[in-house]
């Protein structure tokens, strides 16, 4: 059994559990999708209205992310919040692993396979969590294994499994289009590639009919087309541009910054480079960076395409420079550096596999003393996020009427008191459109004109984050009564309707 501990084994392992308990399974999002997986379940149907809002009741709505929003509630209920946090260590866990294989199938080494992965995974630490475009991340890398698995082993069945892994993705994250994308612009590079390499034009067969079949089967969802069309909708919101998610990265921000650096070293060594494959990825993840100098939302989506071009990289200048230290007679014999390193490693075997097993047992020893400690600093953390005293409060005393919000608070109260609370507005950006996203903006924020507004729209009590900026505007307002105040949060009725 002992064998069976590798230093990469326990890398994940390590790796695997540090992910999950520092994942933070509430967060703001995950407690919409709770309640959408309730909504279904309970009703035993998917709703094409909204069901959530008094501002949009009944107005179309998309529910493009079911099958991960039903899985995830019987999932919290069955485990609570350490399975959210179990399941998405794993699929992170996942993620990088198969990262790390589709830099070994370009051709690079273990050592800059996992060199590249580590680095680049640093640069989108701060997007894991418990939600739904973590599965794109893992089908998004899967789909490029498969065409790797095609482009660099002449295998052409993995790429069938594209279209059926596109049925539970487009059920599961709107992302699914980007696999599309990746498919398609694979497609026409290799098209290119083929009449530059041979002066005729050849369409790719496999990967042709591979694209056909996935835009087929991004149509197996309850909506339809209007799942396709659905990521392009939801780009188009006016709002998004108030998303920090979807706005460009701040490079003065130290893991923006490695990016970058990152991306400038992929394209100098690219073009340096006299390898076709260095060429080839350089020309796929070209339109990715521009993406995600865009929107920091499209981080990890580049470097997975950076990845395993960057590997093969630094691997093929590891050789060189192997390569001139042989060609200067440095290792003369085997008692030389070069041989003794080579003993060294024959004669580790079980040691390894030994030592592998002391690191881990002293990591989960420090990691069984310190839980209480991380666990005390997510509750706290939970705490700030969300009003859990207000809500409690809401719920005492079935306060009823027309709520106003921040989206940070909105789904919680939602999950909380569904069916009777509806709200005014919450995390689906795509649903409301700009006048009442506008709307929105100037009241969580009170801007000009923001008493008006929640006159227009008939506003009966406000729960509101008091480290907000509104915090002091509604304090000063003689419309607004305190019903309720914790530490962080405050619950005021608003009295004047005229």
């Amino acid at each position: 059994m002992l064998r069976l501990l590798t230093t990469e084994r326990l890398f994940l392992i390590i790796f695997f559990i540090s992910v999950s308990a520092a994942i933070q399974g509430y967060v703001p999002d995950i407690y919409l999708h709770l309640t959408t997986g309730k909504h279904i379940l309970a009703t035993g149907e998917l709703s094409h209205t909204d069901p959530f809002s008094f501002t949009r009741y009944g107005e179309p709505w998309v529910m493009h992310e079911w099958l991960f929003q039903v899985f995830i509630y019987l999932l919290n209920e069955k485990f609570g919040v350490i399975a959210l946090q179990v399941i998405s260590g794993a699929i992170l866990t996942t993620t990088l692993y198969i990262n790390k294989v589709n830099c070994r199938l370009v051709g690079a080494s273990d050592v800059t396979a996992w060199i590249s992965t580590i680095i680049l995974f640093v640069t989108w630490l701060f997007f894991v969590g418990s939600r739904p475009h973590i599965f794109t991340y893992l089908f998004f890398t899967l789909s490029l294994f498969f065409i790797l698995l095609h482009r660099h082993k002449g295998r052409t069945k993995p790429l069938y499994l594209i279209p059926l892994m596109m049925v539970p993705w487009v059920n599961i994250h709107g992302g699914f289009i980007i696999g599309l994308v990746l498919v398609g612009y694979i497609t026409l590079l290799s098209f290119i590639e083929d009449y530059v390499t041979t002066r005729r034009w050849k369409i790719p067969r496999h990967l042709t009919i591979a694209l056909i079949l996935s835009l087929g089967t991004s149509l197996l969802s309850p909506y339809g087309m209007e799942q396709l069309f659905f990521p392009f909708q939801l780009m188009d919101q006016w709002v998004m541009t108030f998303v920090p998610e979807w706005m460009p990265p701040d490079f003065s921000e130290w893991n923006y910054m490695l990016y970058a650096v990152i991306s400038v070293i992929f394209v100098i060594t690219s073009l340096w480079s006299r390898d076709k494959r260095a060429w080839f990825g350089l020309a796929l993840a070209l339109p990715f960076i521009a993406a995600s100098f865009n929107s920091v939302r499209h981080i990890p989506l580049a470097a997975f395409i950076i990845s395993p071009y960057l590997a093969v990289t630094l691997h093929a200048m590891a050789q060189r420079h192997v390569a001139s230290k042989e060609r200067l007679k440095l290792y003369k014999s085997d008692t030389s550096v070069s041989g003794m390193a080579t003993m060294a490693r024959s004669d580790l075997g079980i040691i390894e596999n030994i030592l592998n097993g002391i690191v881990l047992l002293c990591f989960c020893t420090a990691f069984y003393l310190a839980y209480p400690m991380i666990h005390a600093q997510k509750t706290q953390a939970f705490v700030k996020l969300f009003p859990v005293g207000a809500t409690e409060y809401l719920i005492a005393n079935n306060l009823q009427g027309r709520m106003f919000t921040s989206m940070q608070y909105s789904d919680y109260i939602l999950f909380h008191r569904y069916p009777e609370q509806k709200l005014f507005y919450d995390v689906r950006l795509e649903t409301y459109g700009k006048e009442l996203s506008s709307d929105y903006i100037k009241m969580v924020y009170a801007h000009e004109g923001w008493e008006a507004l929640f006159k227009k729209h008939r506003i009966d009590y406000v729960v509101i984050d008091k480290t907000g900026v509104a915090h002091s505007a509604f304090a000063r307002n003689p419309y607004f009564k305190v019903l309720y105040e914790d530490e962080y949060s405050i619950i005021y009725s608003r009295e004047e309707h005229d």
